[in-house]
């Protein structure tokens, strides 16, 4: 291998070198500002409209039902859905 190939790129792993360099610095540049970025602190009855000593407790539910759309590439045919929900929560006012 001559220095002239090296310089103008004639080599495969030459030419695979300058991709995996870029995707090499993407990646540390992401793994760097996962490290600087730091989730928010929540102050205790931030999001809490509720007064103190009320206690409020909920029952819901929901029902669904219909067809569904796949891609018309897969081998599904008359696709259907029955869904049904309930959900039970309390919150109380500290």
């Amino acid at each position: 291998m001559t220095a002239t190939s090296l310089l103008s790129g004639a080599d495969s792993q030459s030419a695979a070198s300058p991709v995996f360099k870029k995707l090499a610095i993407c990646a540390l540049l992401q793994f760097l500002s996962l490290l600087a970025l730091s989730g928010q602190e929540l102050q205790p009855r931030a999001y809490l409209a509720v007064p103190v000593g009320l206690n409020f407790f909920g029952v819901s539910y929901s029902g669904n039902s219909g067809g569904l759309l796949f891609d018309p590439s897969l081998p599904v045919e008359d696709g259907h859905v029955n869904a049904s929900v309930a959900t039970v929560g309390t919150m109380e006012g500290r």
